[in-house]
């Protein structure tokens, strides 16, 4: 039976939806005529005081205000002027929305509405996908990818599948880079990060090569040369102990690595040809390449939280605190130098990553159908040599150099009717192969006293050094037929019906085919004969994703909405994971996460466009959450499908542009999240978790120690989150203009980890970003100032048990592990100057 509490709630949301709906109806302009809705919702109209937002959320242009999906929209002025140029600060600009970059697996989080997919296991994909151009991009290695030169970005919250496909349960990020114009543009900026160090120049020429062809390049270059962690380690002895050898040990000198981190250079380059012979007719080519070298530890952690005596249990004295200082120290070279991965540098920490990208578009309207198809291809190679444990090297480290390599072809065809009738439709396939290659050769903790064990035995020099090597493989087909109904009922109330039809299959292998002879005993090297030595893994995966809107729009200015929506993210195989002697496939295997529920919104403006008010409610349940767990005891991860959970919750934004004062507009947005587990009774318990922090014996159904997570919060959840924004520009004189923008972002506290430990809390906080800008009034120079975080708070967005640390899970004498987390960047002040020809 439902509580009173829970009736209270209902019934509040009922008065908060009735009353916006009649605050927005008497406000909005009486309702004249109407022209059937599936006609270009984007055509012109008296722009007021505000902007017209246009956006691709259903793939075709139409205006935000006029369409059944929550979406939020930065335009290419917003991005420069707020110096955005990574996913993750697209992400500190939007309720909700968190990136977390990680060390390992896919590399990243992204969480929208409290829903996302932890990044350690590199099987696993984003519950939101990100798409450039029209192109799924998978693998959270897209961070690395340079955001620059965008004609627009779009966040789209809740379940995508229809028009963006699998894994979009949670939301899309969907990314569209610059064209070239009808005239000619020659854009150059540059700028320096006062606390990084960081230099950064980016081009721009674009423009006619004829009266049918247009082509635009685009460069980008940065040089952090210092970075925001201070590294606390200073190199010195590095033991080792040849087991082949009775044990003989040697002694290496480590030079201090870099003092600060992360040390990184990036280049982007882009070019566009864009052929328009006739109105009706289009095709747009574009290539890419990104290319990122960092000289330091690529995904710097910090421990921030240590039980035993307040320091590392690994090193005891290393501090533990939430002040952007950490531990890395490099290996030494004469000992990895025939190791492909950690020697790479000889012995250096370093990251390096190199994509590229080509897409092809081909656009052809006739009267009656509109004709869309889209061509992908991505390929990225990323390489990189970390110390993931946050201790210096004094033999207690884990170091670990990992290669991935991605490659994937998509294909894309859409066709669109226009037809003069109340019913239209929408028909596509799409296509898409992938292949992920891994490999990852580890060093484990040695002894303080006897130094990491190594085997000068082996034929291989490069295994001397290692304690394992492990290396696997997916090969992907994803094959999808998609479609949709519009139904004008009348001409102020729209229907529509749709849904995608997806068969998928992955191939994946996965090996470990060297173990250092210390531990064989605990972890199966490949061995021919032996078939649980080498998993070996077909999937096939079927779906049916449906939804259904129903969308009135009584006047010009006012839009109402309710939504079925659906969703699915495929399984897959954590070919990143460890093969102990008790790992079986099922715990590197793992199925399909769906979604469905329902969303219901109102978009309006306001006292003649100068108001923009929008309300959404939504509550989405999610079975089979894909969830990743790092057993520290024993070094391996296992992968979970995590029952059930749900996010629930409300979303009021707005946006002010009084007549009286132009130039200026006031921003506002805020969110309240309810997502927890529905249902998890065998989730894992954390390191060091006592049976009376809830940390559960075995039983026969679930045959390991585990605890029961029903009731509690999912990671990157926040109850309340919002933002406040200031954007001001005036003219000074006959010839300059100056502009002030300010961002205030606010978001609860909220988990961290997903499996409920309570010291993996980020408490609440406020950051404030700042743009002061000066330029011409042609626009044909400006200088800016631009702060970020200038509130200076230490912000985590991920944690997880340190490696090696913690013990006596399940018992009373359990030790917790020591906690360490991937912070935000601290206070960052730029100088941006900008020409324009």
């Amino acid at each position: 039976m439902p509580t009173d509490m829970t009736r209270f709630r209902t019934a509040r949301m009922n008065v908060l939806t009735a009353s916006l709906i009649a605050i927005a109806a008497s406000a909005a302009a009486p309702a004249q005529a109407q022209e059937p809705m599936t006609q270009d919702a984007s055509a012109p109209e008296n722009q007021g005081g505000l902007r017209e937002i246009i956006v691709t959320a259903r793939k075709r242009q139409e205006n935000a205000q006029n369409i059944p999906v929550a979406v939020t929209a930065l335009s290419s002025e917003d991005l420069v002027n707020r110096n955005i140029r990574s996913i993750e600060q697209v992400a500190a600009s939007v309720p909700q929305f968190t990136v977390a970059r990680g060390s390992s697996g896919s590399g990243a989080n992204l969480s929208l509405r409290g829903i996302g997919s932890n990044f350690t296991s590199i099987g696993i994909e984003q519950s939101v996908s990100v798409n450039v151009d029209g192109v799924y991009y998978g693998q959270g290695r897209i961070l690395n990818e340079g955001l620059f030169d965008m004609a627009q970005v779009e966040i789209l919250k809740g379940p995508q599948a229809l028009f963006f496909g699998k894994n979009s349960t949670a939301g899309a990020l969907s990314f569209t880079t610059a064209d070239p114009g009808s005239k000619t543009e020659i854009i150059g900026r540059a700028g320096y990060e006062f606390r990084t160090r960081e230099k950064y120049l980016e081009g721009v020429v674009s423009g006619p090569l004829s009266e049918t062809l247009g082509a635009r390049l685009a460069v980008r270059w940065s040089d952090m040369s210092r970075g925001y962690m201070q590294n606390q380690a200073a190199g010195g002895p590095f033991k080792v102990n040849d087991i082949a050898n009775g044990g003989a040990q040697t002694v290496y000198t480590v030079p201090r690595s870099t003092r600060y981190g992360p040390m990184e250079e990036n280049l982007n380059i882009r070019g566009t040809l864009k052929y328009q012979p006739t109105d009706r007719f289009t095709i747009t080519l574009k290539g890419g390449m990104s290319d990122r070298n960092a000289t330091s530890a690529g995904f710097l952690n910090e421990l921030f939280r240590c039980p035993v005596g307040g320091s590392s249990q690994l090193q005891p004295g290393n501090e533990c605190d939430k002040d952007w200082k950490g531990y890395w120290d490099d290996l030494p070279g004469d000992l990895v130098s025939a190791n492909p991965l950690l020697g790479k540098k000889n012995g250096q920490l370093y990251d390096n990553y190199r994509s590229y990208t080509a897409t092809a578009t081909v656009k052809y309207d006739t009267d009656i159908v509109n004709f869309n198809w889209v061509n992908g291809y991505q390929s990225f190679k990323n390489q990189f040599s970390l110390k993931s444990d946050a201790t210096t090297n004094a033999n207690r480290g884990t170091y670990a150099g990992t290669g991935t390599e991605y490659e994937a072809y998509s294909t894309e065809f859409r066709a669109q009717t226009d037809l003069k009738i109340p019913v239209n439709f929408l028909l596509g396939l799409y296509y898409q192969a992938s292949k992920l290659k891994f490999q990852q050769d580890i060093i484990f903790p040695g002894t303080a006293a006897a130094g990491h064990a190594i085997d000068t035995s082996v034929v291989d020099p490069a295994l001397v050094p290692l304690t394992v090597r492990k290396v696997g493989q997916t090969d992907g087909a994803t094959f999808a037929l998609f479609g949709q109904l519009l139904w004008d009922i009348v001409p102020t109330l729209q229907m529509t019906a749709g849904g995608r039809l997806t068969s998928e299959t992955k191939d994946s292998t996965f090996r470990m085919p060297y173990v250092n002879r210390n531990l064989r005993a605990v972890y199966r090297m490949y061995d021919p004969a032996n078939p649980l030595s080498q998993f070996v893994h077909h999937q096939k995966f079927d779906d049916f994703s449906p939804e259904v809107t129903l969308t009135w729009k009584p006047t010009p200015r006012l839009t109402v909405y309710g939504a079925y929506k659906t969703g699915y993210k495929s399984g897959g195989f954590s070919i990143s994971g460890l093969n102990t002697v008790t790992t079986t496939i099922g715990d590197l295997a793992f199925g399909p996460e769906t979604v469905d529920g329902f969303e219901a919104g109102i978009r309006s403006k306001l006292f003649d466009n100068s108001v923009r008010l929008n309300l959404t409610a939504f509550r989405y349940d999610y079975k089979d959450l894909q969830v990743d767990f790092f057993n520290s005891a024993i070094t391996t991860f296992v992968t979970f499908n995590a029952g059930t959970a749900r996010t629930q919750g409300l979303e009021l934004d707005g946006e002010w542009a009084p007549r009286s004062v132009p130039g200026l507009t006031l921003r506002g947005a805020l969110a309240y999240t309810d997502a927890k587990y529905t249902d998890f009774p065998g989730a894992p318990c954390y390191a060091g978790q006592t049976p009376a922090m809830g940390c559960l014996a075995p039983t026969a159904a679930t045959p390991y120690i585990h605890q029961n997570l029903d009731g509690v919060h999912t990671q990157l959840a926040p109850k309340w989150s919002g933002t406040l924004g200031v954007d001001y520009e005036t003219d000074i004189g006959s010839a300059l203009k100056g502009g002030l923008l300010l961002n205030l972002r606010y978001s609860d506290s909220y988990l961290v980890s997903p499996f409920g430990n309570p010291v993996d809390v980020q408490k609440s906080f406020a950051t404030l970003d700042a743009t002061l800008r000066l330029g011409a009034q042609n626009d044909r120079w400006q200088v800016a100032l631009i702060g970020k975080n200038l509130t200076n708070r230490y912000i985590l967005n991920a944690a997880q048990d340190a490696p090696s640390t913690g013990s006596g899970t399940g018992t009373a004498a359990g030790v917790p592990a020591d906690q360490y987390g991937f912070p935000a960047p601290p206070r960052t002040v730029a100088l941006q100057l900008t020409v324009r020809y």
